[in-house]
């Protein structure tokens, strides 16, 4: 074989390895960007369910509390216009409109935690029972001692605790999970703080 066959040989192998070396570095680059675009959209995706996440949990976390703040401060002003309504219709010196009136606060208060509770709520449903029985043994014509409506009022407390601890806990749970809770976890938890209360819904 002459020296040029060998040159041309080993120029056609060269050629041949550099044609291979060629298609071999276009598809590891083919590879590396198909793997860096995945890479890409996932972390965009990531980051979508991330700020999507904390959106939610923000909403939620501040509309709760703040239906949290409305309701504890209706109950508040329940307990208050209840203690006063008894007082005042038992006190000789007031007169019949200034009675009237606290009954109409008391009336549109009770009205008023109704419609802030869920009515399927077990306990929202106690809560409700006790508030008309408050109602009406201050509407009873019949003379009754301040200590059965101090117990009707405890009742209502312990309800009222059990309510305030359980939706916080909820808010809480809700924040963990960036998500609302379903209805069996919320009786959950209504169950689990009345046990720990060692209170009866």
């Amino acid at each position: 074989m002459s020296n040029e066959n060998k040159y041309l040989e080993s120029a056609k192998i060269a050629a041949e390895t550099a044609a291979s070396n060629t298609q071999l570095t276009m598809v590891v680059t083919m590879i590396c960007t198909v793997i860096a675009l995945i890479g890409t959209g996932l972390t965009a995706w990531f980051a979508y369910k991330s700020a999507y996440r904390t959106a939610v949990v923000d909403t939620l976390t501040k509309q709760r509390i703040e239906w949290l703040n409305n309701l504890r401060g209706k109950f508040v002003e329940f307990n208050t216009l209840a203690t006063e309504f008894y007082y005042n219709k038992n006190n000789p010196h007031q007169t019949t409109y200034n009675v009237f009136d606290k009954f109409n606060l008391l009336d549109k208060t009770k009205n008023h935690i109704r419609l802030l509770l869920n009515p399927k709520e077990p306990v929202a449903k106690s809560i409700n029972v006790k508030f008309q029985e408050v109602i009406n043994l201050l509407l009873d014509e019949n003379p009754f001692h301040s200590s059965q409506l101090g117990a009707l009022l405890l009742v209502i407390d312990n309800l009222q605790q059990i309510i305030l601890k359980a939706e916080w806990k909820r808010i809480k749970e809700e924040i963990k999970k960036g998500r609302e809770l379903n209805p069996d976890e919320v009786s959950e938890i209504y169950m689990n703080v009345s046990d720990k209360l060692k209170l009866e819904i």
